[in-house]
């Protein structure tokens, strides 16, 4: 879905730098906490089958299944970041790269029985993914700091590399 409107999400990332529309920044989030979930499974599949002793070739097999969630993972990841300014970005795919691993973990390895058979901690799962959901929709209420600092830019940093080039050094990186 990305890949049919990555030209009008990048310009609307950049009219929007300082303040971007979060469900747009929740595209590439789900993308790569997608990928990110499937690569934890398989990881978590090569874990039990060296646990297991497995032959070789199952091992090598589920080895290679970590490697293309992983690449994808990664191209989102760093699609994200550099649409979005990093404390908006990071902390929304973060938050679902936990969810959809929980979620489908416990799916795929059928932990799920467990969790459903007790009522407490079917409230707590929900209370959890409540939460989560909850901080997400607060980056709706975020006010952009000034709009004219580039993207990802404080006030003091600028201040600083400003202040720094008039008296004639060179301008501390940021980092």
């Amino acid at each position: 879905m990305m890949i049919l409107w990555r030209d009008s999400l990048a310009e609307c990332a950049k009219r929007r730098a300082l303040n971007p529309n979060v469900l747009e920044v929740l595209l590439p989030s789900i993308a790569a906490g997608g990928a990110g979930c499937l690569t934890n499974i398989a990881l978590k599949a090569v874990g039990v089958l060296l646990r297991a002793s497995a032959p070789g070739v199952e091992i090598f097999t589920w080895a290679v299944l970590v490697a293309l969630p992983a690449l994808v993972q990664l191209n989102y990841l760093n699609r994200g970041l550099q649409l979005y300014p990093q404390t908006v970005f990071l902390p929304i795919y973060t938050a679902i790269l936990v969810l959809l691993s929980t979620v489908v973990g416990a799916i795929f390895y059928e932990e799920h029985t467990e969790l459903m058979a007790q009522p407490r901690w079917q409230h707590l799962f929900t209370l959890g993914v409540t939460w989560i959901v909850t901080g997400i929709s607060l980056f709706t209420f975020r006010e952009p700091e000034s709009s004219d600092s580039p993207k990802g830019a404080s006030r003091s940093s600028m201040a600083r590399a400003a202040a720094a080039t008039e008296a004639g050094a060179p301008a501390p990186i940021a980092g």
